[in-house]
């Protein structure tokens, strides 16, 4: 070994050796098992997909997300596994295979997932995260760069249970007026938050408390106007004494934000009057 004599350093060469297996069965053959209670696989029943979560804003924790197409995929799988950082090894595109023999299958809160074995505090048995040596023989990663996931768009008349642990993007759907002006999350608790669209269906955005975006707020961000869409009529952002008002119609209701210090009566009802005009 011996130091350089210059500041010429070569690029180190990492090597990849793609893994040496050979997938025999589809996401939807593994759902398939499932039969109302946990099952053991017991044989080399492998699958591919291609990596749908990150984990970088702390808003996964280990849960590696992952569906059967990089576009208009077809079904989803969850993988509970003990590692951490995986957005650095299996980024969002990277595909993936897994030999399912050894792993657990079980439904949670109406989510099929695979991975290692826990027991409940009342004695039964559930899936949790696979052990990192068990992920050695158990979760591979191909060598091809990962690559671009489009998501499904759909509205939300349109969702369905195939579309669980999938990346879709939902159209024409606002925050609910029940979470407007929350934060993204409570810091230390996971947090739902509300979202509906104009046709009054309403799902459950589930966001962890311990994820970096948990100061994201879900309302007037000094000159941001959240979650403009078909939904909205109108909206005006008027900047008054370095205080921002924000009015938009949701679903043909009116709401208006505003902080109110430093604002005059003739100023707020000012305001209202223009939005009496505008629509």
């Amino acid at each position: 070994m011996s130091c350089v004599q210059d500041d010429e350093y070569d690029t180190p060469t990492i090597s990849c050796i793609e893994p040496s297996i050979a997938v025999n069965a589809t996401i939807a053959d593994v759902k398939a098992l499932y039969s109302g209670s946990v099952i053991q696989i017991k044989t080399d029943m492998i699958i591919e997909g291609y990596v749908v979560s990150n984990d970088e804003a702390g808003n996964f924790y280990r849960t590696l997300h992952f569906q059967d197409a990089l576009e208009n995929p077809t079904q989803g799988l969850q993988l509970d596994v003990d590692l951490q950082d995986m957005y650095t090894t299996y980024q969002v595109g990277r595909k993936i295979y897994i030999n399912l023999n050894g792993l657990y299958l079980d439904n949670y809160a109406g989510v099929l997932k695979v991975g290692g074995l826990y027991e409940l505090s009342n004695g039964s048995l559930a899936v949790g995260r696979l052990d990192a040596e068990k992920a050695k023989t158990a979760l591979f990663r191909a060598c091809a760069e990962p690559a671009t996931v489009t998501p499904k768009v759909v509205t939300m008349a349109g969702l369905t249970d195939s579309m669980i642990n999938t990346l879709i993007k939902l159209e024409n759907v606002e925050i609910a007026p029940a979470s407007l002006c929350q934060n993204y999350a409570l810091e230390g608790a996971n947090t739902n938050v509300y979202v509906t669209d104009c046709d009054g269906k309403q799902i459950i955005m589930r966001n962890s408390g311990f994820s970096s975006l948990i100061n994201f707020y879900f309302g007037s961000l000094n000159k941001q106007l959240i979650y403009l869409n078909k939904c909205l009529i109108k909206w005006v952002d008027i900047l008054v004494s370095k205080h921002v008002i924000i009015s938009f119609a949701v679903c043909s209701k009116i709401w208006v934000l505003f902080e109110y210090d430093n604002f005059s009566k003739g100023i707020i009802n000012s305001f209202i009057n223009l939005l009496k005009i505008m629509i």
